[in-house]
């Protein structure tokens, strides 16, 4: 090597070694951790069972939080009402603590101040049923691992805690306050009553449910009909399995009125073990106020929350969009036979089920044509109601149905008579609740002029 190169390398040697120095005397210094370190061994700083934890508190400079074991796993924030925290979070934080790992261990270090340990910024307490504590003391971050140095009380070694888990410890109260406070899955709710004012809807599970039952939804006020299934599924229980009422809206107006909707669910209980149905329910509560852009106000124990308009939108819905709009279904599985009387004339058709479930009809006594029988049936109990009755002279009958029924069931008779040239009422077991367009009727009339026409066998 010649004398020039050797003079370059020495300086770049020396130059290399004054910066390192200057780093080491200037930067931030982190403790000599030389052989205190397992490759691959994790510590347990705690593992303790949260049923035996009675509360666990954390105190920091102008911090102190205390989450309590209240009973029967129910967890909450000491001084708070328990109604405004959030159980889960609330254990959330018992759980970080009481089951505490590390992946770094420091035997016996001379000085805690290299940790921070000396005065230690967090002090986290866990206190047992049985009245026994636990201390952990957090002292600095540590730029190299992005962890805390931390240290148990009656342990001489430092360890290291995930920065994420000491950041969970920090959360303030109003962390604890934000949270869905209605969780719903739409299959386990059963019923649903809506009060306005002095009025009200109510609909619920049909209680008769079998394989051949065309709507397993009833409403029972304020008419008593089949409800409309594909509107309660779409329309309301859907929204409301999707409503969440995080963070409550301070000093909020909300427009709540005497008259402002009022909706009640019953909600089937889950066993919390198997998490099968145990035959138990409950109810859930919210009150509708004011729209406000795309959003709603509404009430739920005791605060108001904003959500989207359209979770909540049925609350103000008519009863008339929620019940089924075919006021003739009867279900066939129920029935032996149904008269049609229309014109002055009157025709029978007959129903029968073998052990298959294969139907046959006859009409007017005589057989008649299976699919073309299911297809007049088909035709009449798929007439719909076009709007809720509000009064009006009844006139002549258009259409009377007499529907009789089979193996114990109840017979029903539906009248349709005329009110004015355009409408018909709908007379249902001598209850007038709906009205249908004339034109509908006079369509399945000639339908059924068409079958009668048709329908014995050769």
């Amino acid at each position: 090597m010649n004398k020039k190169l050797l003079t370059v390398v020495i300086a770049l040697i020396v130059l290399f070694a004054g910066a390192t120095a200057f780093l080491l005397l200037t930067g931030d210094k982190e403790p000599d951790t030389q052989g205190t370190e397992t490759e691959g061994e994790t510590y347990t700083l705690f593992d303790i069972p949260s049923a035996s934890l009675k509360e666990v508190e954390v105190n920091a400079a102008d911090f102190n939080i205390k989450a309590v074991n209240t009973g029967d796993s129910e967890w909450t924030i000491d001084g708070e009402n328990a109604e405004e925290i959030s159980p889960q979070k609330a254990f959330g934080l018992a759980g970080t603590v009481s089951n505490l790992m590390s992946q770094n261990k420091y035997e016996k270090p001379d000085d805690l101040s290299a940790y921070g340990l000396d005065n230690p910024s967090i002090t986290v307490t866990l206190r047992l049923k049985d009245g026994t504590e636990n201390k952990l003391y957090i002292g600095d971050l540590s730029a190299a691992l992005g962890e805390y140095f931390a240290m148990k009380d009656g342990d001489d070694a430092v360890y290291t805690v995930y920065k994420h888990k000491v950041d969970a410890m920090l959360e303030p109260v109003s962390y604890y306050k934000e949270f869905d406070r209605l969780t719903l899955n739409a299959d386990d709710i059963m019923g649903v009553r809506i009060k306005r004012g002095t009025d009200s809807i109510n609909i619920r599970i049909r209680d008769d449910i079998d394989e051949f039952t065309p709507v397993v939804w009833e409403m029972t006020e304020p008419y008593e009909s089949s409800a409309n299934d594909d509107y309660i599924d779409g329309e309301i229980l859907d929204p409301i399995s999707g409503l969440e009422f995080t963070s409550p809206i301070e000093n909020a107006d909300g427009g709540f009125t005497d008259n402002s909707p009022e909706v009640t669910l019953t909600v089937l209980t889950h066993d919390e073990e198997s998490g099968e149905l145990n035959g138990g329910s409950y109810t859930e509560t919210f009150t509708v106020g004011k729209a406000e852009g795309d959003n709603t106000y509404v009430k739920y124990g005791g605060k108001v929350f904003l959500v989207p308009t359209e979770n909540v939108a049925f609350a103000n819905d008519s009863a008339f969009n929620i019940v089924s709009k075919l006021q003739l279904m009867e279900n066939i599985a129920n029935i032996k036979s149904v008269t049609v009387e229309y014109g002055g004339a009157g025709h029978k058709i007959e129903v029968s089920r073998d052990s298959n479930n294969k139907y046959s009809f006859k009409t007017d006594g005589k057989d008649a044509d299976t699919e073309k029988s299911q297809t007049i049936y088909e035709s009449l109990i798929s007439l719909s109601a076009d709007s809720a009755y509000t009064g009006g002279d009844l006139g002549e009958t258009a259409l009377k149905i007499t529907y009789e029924g089979a193996d114990g069931n109840d017979s029903t008779v539906i009248e349709v008579k005329r009110v004015g040239d355009i409408n018909c009422a709908i007379v249902k077991n001598g209850k007038t609740d709906f009205m249908i367009r004339y034109a509908k009727i006079q369509g399945f009339t000639e339908e059924f002029d068409e079958y009668l026409r048709g329908f014995t066998e050769e």
